[in-house]
Formats: C-alpha cells, structure tokens, sequence
C-alpha cells in the first residue's frame, strides 16, 4: 500500500489546505516570570501520577522521598513497575 492508495485503489482525498496555527499558547502561569509555587507542583504531580494510575499512598511516599533524594545514593527502585 503507498501514500497514494489507501488500500481500496482509490487515492486519498485532499479536501484544502490550512495554514498552521500561529496562536501563542495559553497562558499557564509558568516560566522564569511567573514560577509555579511548591504547591502548585506537587498538585500538578499528583494529577500526572493519578493519570499514571499510581495510588494516593505511592505518591505520598514518592514526595517524602523526593524531598531527600539528592541528599545520598539515589535508588529510585522501589518506585518502578
């Protein structure tokens, strides 16, 4: 099958063009000008990983730990899987 047959024999169809869109992002109350807080970090976390299908108690122990992670040995093991 090529990128002109889409399997059926009959070539794909082009409907138009349209220009790509050039519209500044939202704004997300981030960046060097507006820095999220801690909070507004661990919430966001926490939605991500809650997506991610980890539990309240994974994450809880996840931020207890990230808050001393980098002060030895980094074993991020029992957070795998």
């Amino acid at each position: 099958m090529s990128a002109r047959n889409n399997g059926s024999g009959t070539p794909p169809r082009v409907w138009g063009w349209r220009a790509p869109d050039t519209r500044p992002a939202p704004n997300t109350g981030a960046g060097a000008q507006e820095p999220l807080s801690r909070e507004d970090i661990e919430r966001k976390f926490r939605g991500n990983v809650a997506y991610g299908g980890w539990s309240d108690a994974r994450t809880d122990q996840f931020l207890k730990f990230a808050k001393t992670a980098f002060g030895g040995k980094l074993d991020l093991s029992q957070f795998r899987g």
